[in-house]
């Protein structure tokens, strides 16, 4: 059916300049859909076809894992309702009364938005047109909370920060001092804990090890250690970082670890290394020392 006429709102969003990780991956598939030429098909859920709910709901599924309903009636639920004037990418825009909205759309910054307008037409980006056809009322689905992004604020001349990772598909930690690797990993969805210890910027070698079978990476001071993992498969990858200072990294192993399951974690905290010791993992001594500890 044809779009009706709406009339204008008095303000317009505030463009977007970043986004959460969820937000990236929302508006990532939404864009991506719009550029594959599908059709709008009444009561299409899938790239084969969809109708303007299917499209929304599609998206949030697989991207975030939300089912928010599978017409834009249950949609209105979702999440929280938020002024049109203060719109966030990941937004779901809706048309018509509540309870009886007849379009539903994605919001994806800077004033567009993603839909399947109707029959006939393809999933698309459009712009809103806040004279003739503003949306109604929005809903807001992801947390729109502050995200903590690693970064090297608050570091000092002499050091270097160890930027804490965490995917929670895979179980494992990576531990790294480059901000762009860190801030990549967090893009692809891993969960940034923080800054695990600041590291000087002289002192002894810690390598960084790589297995490529099982996607696991391995830290270590002992060049020896460096060697014998090179000589049974591991690719050695780089100098992570340096040892130095006072205070103790804890070297934790995992003896029931499978496949690409975290087999070490390397810590400063001596409550988390007994609990992990409690719950069946082997201490196995100080790994390296850190001028400061973070977390």
């Amino acid at each position: 059916m044809s779009m009706p006429k709406y009339d204008a709102v008095t303000s317009k969003p505030e463009t977007s300049t970043s986004m959460t990780v969820d937000q990236q991956k929302v508006v990532n598939l939404a864009i991506d859909l719009a550029k594959r030429n599908i059709p709008y098909v009444w009561g299409g859920k899938t790239p084969s076809g969809f109708d303007c709910s299917g499209l929304t709901r599609y998206i949030y599924l697989n991207t975030v894992g939300v089912n928010i309903g599978d017409w834009t009636v249950p949609q209105e639920s979702s999440g929280k309702e938020v002024s049109l004037s203060s719109l966030k990418p990941g937004d779901l825009l809706f048309w018509g009364s509540r309870g009886n909205t007849y379009n539903v759309a994605l919001y994806i910054g800077n004033g567009q938005y993603v839909h399947a307008p109707q029959p006939g037409e393809y999933v698309k980006v459009a712009n809103i047109d806040w004279t003739y056809f503003a949306p109604s009322f929005a809903r807001r689905v992801l947390s729109d909370a502050p995200v903590n992004r690693p970064s090297t604020n608050g570091q000092r001349n002499n050091e270097q920060f160890v930027f804490r990772m965490y995917n929670a598909n895979g179980g494992s930690h990576h531990y790294t001092t480059e901000v762009s690797e860190a801030s990549g990993l967090q893009d692809v969805g891993w969960k940034y804990e923080g800054v695990g210890w600041a590291a000087p910027k002289t002192g002894n070698n810690v390598y960084r090890l790589y297995n490529s079978n099982n996607g696991r990476h391995m830290y270590t001071l002992s060049a020896g250690e460096r060697d014998s993992l090179v000589q049974a498969g591991w690719k050695y990858e780089t100098i992570s970082w340096k040892s130095g200072g006072n205070i103790k990294v804890y070297r934790v192993y995992n003896p029931n670890a499978k496949g690409s399951q975290e087999s070490h974690v390397y810590t400063t905290s001596t409550p988390e290394y007994k609990n992990l010791v409690n719950a069946g993992w082997k201490y196995e001594g100080i790994a390296w020392y850190a001028l400061r500890e973070m977390q």
